[in-house]
């Protein structure tokens, strides 16, 4: 595992069973809505892709539905 760059102050513990984070805030939008699935998919990428900074989840140059799409055999098949 790579070193955590502040050692001193923070520390890395894997988890013995995976968890789910909580969004706080509006609900998950609807995916049939034209309008929220840019939305829904941002949020649908947070929760089920592991991510460490925006950038693991989503290019600068790419909606969230093209890195939903591009990452959906990331998600397990429990979370489906």
């Amino acid at each position: 595992m790579i070193e955590h760059p502040q050692p001193k102050s923070h520390g890395i513990i894997k988890r013995l069973k995976p968890i789910v984070p909580v969004l706080l805030g509006p609900q998950i939008p609807r995916k049939v809505r034209e309008e929220t699935q840019e939305r829904y998919s941002r949020a649908i990428t947070t929760l089920f892709i592991p991510w460490r900074s925006v950038k693991d989840l989503c290019a600068v140059n790419q909606s969230w539905r093209e890195a939903l799409g591009s990452r959906q055999e990331s998600i397990s098949t429990e979370s489906k």
